[in-house]
């Protein structure tokens, strides 16, 4: 008989990172459960003043979105598209039930045999929510608690951020977390013993991708073919890393194709904006394209997941506290992909001979890790 899971996890984003491990960590799960997922944006609690500030804080920020942009309408429309997309994703994918009361916590603990919070960077200290700790669980019940790649995403917690984790980590059952750094967090702060498993997207084959964005047509949509260098840059716009690829994509006679985060990029020039990609959208962007270019951490998983050519880019600059760097490495390193960090010293000659770069090694380290974590996962929730 099929357990029942009540699962704490960011689902509903334009975030491509966010909605992808959701994706991944629903579908594993429904392998051997029923899955119902808290709608985080009606979750009721103490911090309900700071949610509706920030609320109002994005509605104001809207307004002035693009305003600088030409054309900015066409853009609009675009991004209009996308939020449809993602909401039709969640939509044909999760169950979804939402808190407001207390009632509505005794229901859910009723129906759940467990609950279960991650994965991204649920846990990361300027994004933290006492929702992400499981606080409306309660504990009279005793029902288990559980995190599966939970992620603090910087490498130390500032001592006035440490009392969530103090309070409510010691509660949990089991804890994974997806760095190493991440498990020496959670023994500093609880004294709890956590295991390292693979991200949530690391979980499915390339296959199993392949066949979820097989309902994309964006290549089709903008003319694309295996001719174009993908661009999906998060980080500080001083770092002009597009600039870069545009040389090189000149020299090697491509197209530039962009998706845009930043208003600067809606007005850069001599590039495909691709301002309507959705998740099914990205993960087939990344496997049709010639290279990657990138800063973000999900676009190196899946330049990696379909054996696309990639280069990391700097995302933060040194010394920056809100440098999430070390996530990124650890997979760069587990997976053996150190020769995918960009250098502004590598010549044309180097970037064609990287397109046939050979990742071999790195998906025979990966089936065996996909194995443990999965493992580990299933144990997890079934042990009670």
């Amino acid at each position: 008989m099929k357990k029942n899971i009540f699962v704490v996890t960011w689902y509903k984003s334009i975030n491509f990172g966010t909605c992808l491990q959701a994706y991944a960590t629903h579908k594993v799960l429904k392998n051997r459960a029923n899955v119902v997922i808290l709608n985080h944006r009606s979750y009721y609690s103490l911090d309900k003043l700071n949610f509706l500030i920030e609320k109002l804080f994005q509605k104001v920020k809207g307004q002035f979105a693009g305003k600088n942009v030409p054309n900015y309408s066409n853009y609009s429309a675009a991004v209009e598209r996308k939020m449809q997309k993602v909401d039709r994703m969640a939509d044909e994918n999760y169950k979804v039930r939402s808190i407001r009361s207390r009632k509505d916590v005794k229901e859910i603990d009723t129906w759940t045999d467990c609950y279960l919070v991650g994965s991204d960077q649920m846990w990361n200290p300027w994004m933290l929510s006492p929702q992400y700790l499981l606080d409306f669980v309660p504990r009279k019940r005793k029902k288990p608690k559980y995190s599966y790649a939970a992620s603090f995403g910087i490498d130390n917690i500032p001592e006035k951020k440490g009392g969530l984790y103090k309070k409510y980590l010691p509660q949990f059952s089991k804890i994974t977390v997806r760095e190493p750094r991440g498990a020496e967090l959670v023994k500093e702060l609880s004294g709890q013993d956590a295991t390292v498993v693979l991200d949530p997207t690391f979980l499915l084959t390339p296959d199993e991708w392949r066949e979820f964005a097989d309902q994309s047509e964006i290549c089709k949509q903008y003319g694309l073919n295996n001719d174009y260098i993908l661009c999906y840059f998060i980080g500080a716009p001083e770092f002009n890393h597009l600039e870069k690829v545009k040389q090189i994509a000149d020299a090697l006679k491509l197209k530039v194709v962009l998706i845009p985060i930043k208003e600067k990029d809606y007005m850069e020039e001599n590039v495909i904006i691709v301002a309507d990609a959705c998740a099914y959208d990205f993960v087939t962007l990344i496997d049709n394209a010639k290279l990657v270019c990138t800063d973000s951490f999900h676009a190196v998983v899946f330049s990696f997941l379909t054996e696309s050519a990639f280069y990391d880019f700097p995302r933060f600059k040194k010394g920056d506290k809100y440098s999430q760097e070390a996530r990124l490495q650890n997979i760069m390193g587990k997976f053996m992909l150190e020769g995918s960090y960009w250098s502004d010293n590598l010549n044309t000659s180097e970037i064609e001979e990287h397109f046939h770069c050979d990742y071999t090694q790195g998906h025979r380290i990966l089936k065996e890790e996909r194995e443990r974590s999965l493992r580990i996962l299933y144990e997890m929730i079934e042990a009670q």
